[in-house]
């Protein structure tokens, strides 16, 4: 199977600096101030859940049936596994949580401060994308929407925690090359 460079890093590795400065952020809006002041004055760490992949905005299944779907407990098993190295790694850290809809419980999110961030319909997406790049670490979904986020924040010494399986379905072949080598695979 050959490798689909638009959903590799490597794609534009050479370019990378190029890149981030096309792709940086109109100023934000005042409406995200305050939440942006609690990013950055806390040892934060954005936890997108993407719940509603490969579904419709009319709640349609996009994939074919004939895929296994991630269940939300693969996903939780996922979020678990990068929580309990988050707390391991990432003194005082503080967990700001991003959704496309209703975030299931997670136990893990226990034993950390949780900031949930509103979904606002109304706002352009940008928004919350924005918000997560802000963030120190990034817990990304099995997405390219938390995946541009987690790519274009700029911390330095930022860790990311990303999803084996990024596909929204149960593939044999693992991608390869999607994700730059310092970020954690789980």
């Amino acid at each position: 199977m050959s490798e689909n460079r638009f959903q590799s890093y490597r794609y534009f590795d050479d370019r990378a600096e190029v890149i981030r400065r096309e792709f940086e952020f109109p100023d934000p809006p005042a409406a995200k101030a305050g939440i942006a002041g609690l990013i950055r004055g806390s040892n934060s760490v954005s936890l997108h859940l993407r719940l509603q992949h490969g579904v419709s905005d009319e709640g349609r299944v996009i994939y074919s049936r004939k895929r296994i779907h991630l269940t939300r407990d693969v996903l939780a098993g996922f979020y678990d596994r990068a929580l309990r190295m988050v707390r391991r790694s990432l003194p005082h850290a503080h967990v700001f949580l991003f959704s496309d809809a209703e975030a299931p419980r997670l136990r893990a999110l226990d034993s950390f401060p949780v900031t949930q961030v509103p979904r606002c319909l109304s706002d352009p997406p940008w928004h919350d994308m924005w918000l997560m790049s802000q963030c120190r670490h990034n817990i990304i979904a099995n997405s390219t929407y938390s995946w541009w986020a987690a790519w274009l924040n700029r911390h330095p010494g930022k860790q990311v925690y990303a999803p084996e399986q990024y596909l929204p379905f149960y593939s044999r072949n693992s991608p390869r090359n999607v994700y730059p080598p310092a970020w954690k695979v789980l």
